[in-house]
């Protein structure tokens, strides 16, 4: 009996060790191109803090749970895990993976900050409640503008553009699919914030010291965005993702409403007849849903470049496919 009383003891206080470093953990997401960078960097200016390069591995973490998850449902591996160790695994996962990182700075905080973990939030609220969210919303406009520069950049380095970055109808898509999964959360959440790139850009430490409060840090009189204290993925600072503003930090307000120079018109109808409306995109008073003629010219124009760009890949694997 009493070796049982102490195993659970044990258990409840592996339990709560693990409950208290999640609670150290933040995760920033929000569509590519919507400022989670400048979000990071905010965050990192905080002496307790670190905000870096980007993990890039929450999303699949949780496609390997989800499958594990479906696995023990239909019974397969029923016999072996149950839900509830395997979200125990995740969590001690989750820790062991970025808690090194944490120690090693000597701060009370990691922000983690791939766009993509927008897509991950419900399942980090299920598994890693104690963990921070920190959505970023930008101008959808805007968030389709610089998919489409770097699709641009992209192009000029290596002679095509892929994924979301390819063309208007690839680039909405996925932006909508980060809005709808952001916005969802966000509006059922309390563990999360919304930070919007203008405010951003507007005031930076005024929508810094908002963070910090709701992370559970001393508000801060001045910010230093300097690059120096900004760790970039490495191999990545000369690639078409980034520029030289993402590099210096620098908080450069003619980005706010670039898309109306930038955009064509058949983009721009394009976008602003496919963005999802939702009461948090509200304040950009996009237009209601409307699809014009230059609309589907969009449409015809990315179809065209799809068709160019695969035509020789294809051709290539069915001259390949033939010679076998």
């Amino acid at each position: 009996m009493i070796e049982t009383t102490a195993i659970a003891d044990a258990s409840e206080t592996t339990s709560s060790v693990l409950a208290s470093q999640l609670r150290r953990l933040i995760f920033v997401g929000g569509s590519p191109r919507s400022g989670t960078t400048l979000v990071q960097r905010i965050l990192n200016c905080h002496p307790e803090i670190y905000g870096g390069a980007e993990f890039d591995f929450v999303p699949p973490i949780v496609s390997l749970f989800q499958g594990m998850r479906a696995s023990i449902r239909s019974g397969r591996i029923e016999k072996i895990l149950d839900e509830r160790a395997l979200v125990n695994a995740f969590r001690c996962l989750i820790v062991a993976l970025l808690e090194p990182k944490l120690q090693a700075e000597g701060v009370s905080y990691l922000s983690e900050k791939t766009p993509a973990n927008v897509l991950a939030f419900r399942w980090l609220e299920e598994c890693a409640p104690e963990a921070k969210k920190i959505l970023v919303i930008r101008d959808p406009r805007d968030v389709v503008s610089s998919m489409l520069e770097v699709g641009r950049r992209q192009r000029q380095r290596t002679g095509r553009a892929s994924g979301f970055v390819r063309d208007t109808m690839a680039a909405v898509d996925y932006m909508n699919e980060c809005l709808r999964a952001g916005t969802a959360f966000a509006e059922t959440s309390p563990n999360c914030l919304v930070i919007y790139y203008e405010d951003v850009v507007a005031d930076p430490l005024l929508v810094a010291n908002r963070m910090y409060r709701f992370i559970g840090v001393q508000e801060r009189d001045q910010l230093d965005l300097d690059a120096g204290n900004f760790e970039a993925p490495r191999g990545r600072e000369k690639s078409e993702w980034r520029t030289p503003e993402t590099l210096s930090g620098e908080v450069k307000k003619d980005r706010v409403g670039v898309a109306e120079h930038r955009l064509k018109r058949s983009d721009w109808d394009f976008v602003t007849a496919r963005t999802i409306r939702h009461p948090l995109t509200k304040r950009y008073s996009i237009p209601s849903s409307r699809w014009t003629l230059a609309a589907r010219w969009c449409v015809a124009r990315c179809l065209a470049l799809r068709i160019r760009e695969s035509t020789p890949a294809l051709w290539t694997a069915l001259c390949r496919r033939l010679t076998q």
